[in-house]
């Protein structure tokens, strides 16, 4: 055998180059076209063999929206195949992928009822909530997030469920832009200002005075309370904004 002549171990199946040329071609007409729906990619995808199947999911990943990420490899492997096809090192990332289509799922609803459900939220989400009193609330709700006048700001983390979160940051005047006065100054802060580490339940207080419970829910320009192991904690403050992962909830009017 010449030295220039390839001994096989390098060389390429013609079935095996035929199918890579296959799955590229499906999914640079996916990413291209606009228009197209994840279930024509996978209906295409579905004839290609499983071995094959398993070897084109780092490529989804690597080309697609995470969205659309998720949807494409759960519908053509399932929890099992996904397991099997990604590595160690991109477990994380199917994880990122589940709260992703998530929080799309729960930030189209909050945007239409004004109100963000916190009771299913996998676990690890990051949820962020601005906080301001009742006078200055409507008028931030409308900026959002660039409002200066936050007089506190949440940041927590999903954990267990029902509304459940685990403190990572509690913050008092976050923007500087507070103009502070008696009702709600640096001490009253210091008075109900959460523990960081610490796991508590984050919602509306409902039900009546004598059996009062919290529903793990919160509303735009209302009352945010928190059950702190089982010290039920009316708010003084009101919801202007809220993100989950990083996405704004409410869009801001300007």
């Amino acid at each position: 055998m010449s030295d220039d002549e390839p001994d096989g171990s390098d060389a390429v199946a013609p079935r095996e180059l035929e199918l890579a040329q296959e799955i590229h071609r499906e999914i640079e007409r996916f990413v291209a076209d606009d228009t197209a729906d994840v279930a024509s990619l996978v209906s295409a995808l579905d004839a290609i063999p499983r071995r094959e199947q398993l070897a084109i999911a780092r490529t989804v990943f690597d080309r697609l929206e995470p969205i659309q990420q998720w949807a494409v490899l759960e519908r053509l492997l399932g929890d099992d195949g996904l397991l099997e096809s990604l590595g160690a090192d991109q477990r994380h990332r199917l994880a990122s992928l589940r709260r992703a289509a998530a929080t799309a799922d729960l930030v189209d609803a909050s945007v239409d009822e004004s109100r963000l459900d916190l009771g299913d939220l996998p676990d690890g989400t990051e949820v962020v909530l601005g906080l301001f009193r009742p006078e200055d609330v409507r008028g931030a709700a409308d900026r959002g997030r660039r409002s200066d006048v936050c007089a506190r700001q949440l940041v927590l983390r999903a954990t267990g469920g029902h509304g459940t979160f685990r403190v990572i940051d509690d913050v008092f005047n976050p923007r500087g832009g507070l103009f502070v006065g008696a009702a709600y100054d640096h001490d009253t802060w210091l008075h109900e200002r959460l523990a960081v580490h610490s796991t508590v339940r984050i919602g509306s207080i409902v039900g009546t005075p004598g059996a009062p419970e919290l529903e793990p829910a919160v509303y735009r320009t209302s009352r945010v309370d928190a059950d702190v192991a089982g010290d039920l904690r009316p708010g003084r403050l009101r919801l202007g904004w809220a993100t989950i992962g990083g996405v704004e909830v409410f869009p801001p009017a300007l």
